[in-house]
């Protein structure tokens, strides 16, 4: 430090001595030379202005004065005479990218207004002298910072933008300006340029429809557009745009040209393929009336992807109005794979049970089908019907009893209980396994007494199997709940000869007829007759005579009388 302020003090003394005897020169290096030393900023400007005025009025050296200027901006960044004194010799020289430079310096200082109109001044001599485009584009993007919209401002920069291949910003410029056209020529023109520019520099679809769709907006038979829009909304894959496209002017058949040239590119996926085959089937079925066509494109969406529902369900009316009974099955199993609603699985299964048993003639899938319907709702009588109307045709009945047997087992209700356990013992009938079947109706009769079908068929079964004493005892619980007269006479004229004839309790049976005459009446022919004989074969003739005597009271016919006194005499 000691040796800084003798330095100092040196350097005071020579510019006092080259001052009086007037050797500017000496005195300015002087200066310069302590300025470089002094450590107070403001002293330091002091120094560098003085010599930067001596070298301006003393020599005329104007390149040491900015020197001296820009030294003394390095430490007073709004130095107003350093400014002012470098505008002038910065101009003078045109060295404009330094004039620029100064001038943002002093634009520093100043208000928001006196601020844009500095700048915009400095954009407008970079553009018009420095003819450097990175100075020129900060510059108007400043004044678009402050005035978005400045028409200068975004005319420079589209030449620049453009003229630099700066693709990205000249789009964000070009779209403001075509906000500000109102003339429909001019508008047009500034759309296709900025069209061109996402489409074909910026690879930008999405920006490309929206410029298109602006110039179609306005004159909507733009041949350019309408050809760019077409090509754009397929590079989306925005097929719902394109046909809206097509529809203003109808031309369906190019519309299903593309559709299907698209289909058929190696680069799309199974999904996009079948999207775009379902398009144009559609507009084959709904716009050209074409139901084979589209039926072709149906099928070519199943060729590549075989459970397609929707193709399938698409199919069915077209099969089923053609009468391609074949096809139809086909569709209908596609959509079974789908199903999930049990009515909806019963339904096509029942639907392709038929196809299969009257139209393709082909009885064992068609048992199949009814088979796996019935076992989605066991309980529902028209299923049991199909498969048992099939089942003998194709030996189906050990399928059958299988899944009559894993239905009893699931359901819970007795009253659904009881019914499938009916049905089982009738297929089990149907095959002979009579014991079986005997099991399952008397599993039913002893949880519901009352149920007729339950007893109608073990009365059938115990007959057959000659178990007399089980088939009273269903004969009697008959009777019990029979209302009608007739039936009941005729199921007591039955328990009576089954004790008369296959039982042989001579006793019992006896007592059935007088019962069938105590309850019927003295014109139980039958009923005499038959006890007749039964005292007759007992020897009881005492009880015959009395028998005899009470039939002759009642009877009418002479001839019959007649007999009748006979055997009683």
């Amino acid at each position: 430090m000691a040796e800084k302020a003798k330095s100092i003090k040196e350097l005071d003394k020579q510019i006092a001595k080259f001052e009086s005897q007037k050797r500017w020169s000496d005195m300015i290096r002087s200066i310069v030379a302590k300025a470089e030393l002094v450590e107070d900023e403001a002293e330091k400007v002091q120094l560098y202005s003085r010599a930067a005025s001596m070298y301006l009025e003393k020599s005329s050296n104007q390149s040491e004065a900015i020197k001296c200027y820009e030294a003394v901006l390095e430490f007073d960044s709004n130095n107003e005479e350093a400014i002012v004194q470098l505008k002038q010799m910065y101009e003078k020289r045109r060295d404009w990218e330094k004039l620029i430079g100064v001038m943002r310096r002093e634009a520093e200082s100043l208000d928001d207004d006196a601020h844009f109109s500095a700048v915009l001044e400095m954009a407008e001599l970079a553009t018009e002298r420095l003819r450097k485009p990175q100075i020129c584009i900060e510059l108007w993007q400043s004044v678009l910072e402050k005035e978005p919209e400045h028409p200068e401002a975004l005319a420079n920069l589209a030449k620049l933008y453009e003229r630099g291949r700066d693709w990205e910003p000249l789009a964000k410029v070009l779209e403001v300006q075509t906000q500000q056209l109102t003339d429909p020529a001019e508008l047009i023109s500034a759309l296709q340029t900025l069209g061109v520019i996402y489409a074909d520099k910026l690879n930008d679809n999405r920006g490309a429809v929206q410029v298109f769709e602006r110039i179609l907006e306005v004159e909507p038979t733009d041949r350019r557009a309408q050809e760019q829009l077409k090509k754009r909304y397929i590079e989306l894959k925005e097929w719902d745009q394109l046909e809206i496209f097509f529809e203003e002017t109808e031309r369906w058949d190019e519309l299903i040209r593309v559709l299907e040239r698209e289909a058929e590119s190696p680069d799309i996926s199974t999904k996009e393929k079948a999207d775009l085959l379902f398009r144009s089937a559609r507009l084959w079925d709904t716009r050209k009336q074409k139901a084979d066509r589209a039926a072709r494109a149906y099928e070519k969406i199943l060729s590549i992807d075989p459970g397609n529902l929707d193709a399938a369900t698409a199919l069915s009316p077209i099969y089923e109005s053609a009468g391609d009974s074949k096809k139809l099955a086909k569709v209908y199993e596609v959509r079974l794979e789908h199903a999930k609603d049990a009515d909806e699985k019963i339904f096509l299964l029942r639907e392709l049970g038929l196809i299969y048993e009257q139209k393709i003639k082909d009885p064992q899938t068609a048992f199949e089908r009814y088979l796996a319907a019935f076992s989605v709702d066991p309980q529902r009588e028209l299923l049991r019907e199909d498969v048992e109307r099939l089942v003998s045709q194709v030996d189906g009945w050990q399928a059958l009893l299988t899944a009559y047997g894993d239905a009893i087992e699931a359901v819970i209700d007795p009253e659904a209980s009881a019914e499938l356990r009916i049905g089982y013992g009738r297929v089990l009938g149907s095959v002979g396994r009579t014991d079986d079947a005997i099991e399952q109706y008397r599993h039913v009769y002893e949880a519901q007494p009352e149920n007729t079908l339950a007893m109608a068929a073990l009365e059938r079964l115990y007959k057959e199997k000659g178990e007399y004493d089980a088939l009273i005892e269903i004969q009697e619980r008959r009777a019990e709940l029979e209302t009608d007269p007739d039936a009941r006479k005729k199921l007591d004229y039955d328990r009576a000869s089954l004790l008369a004839n296959e039982l042989k309790k001579t006793k019992a049976a006896i007592a059935a007829y007088q019962n069938i005459i105590d309850t019927y009446g003295p014109d139980e022919k039958e009923a005499f007759d038959a006890l007749g004989a039964l005292f007759a074969e007992k020897e009881q003739w005492e009880d015959l005579a009395d028998l005899l005597e009470q039939r002759i009271q009642t009877e009418i016919d002479e001839e019959g009388l007649a007999n009748l006194k006979n055997t009683l005499g």
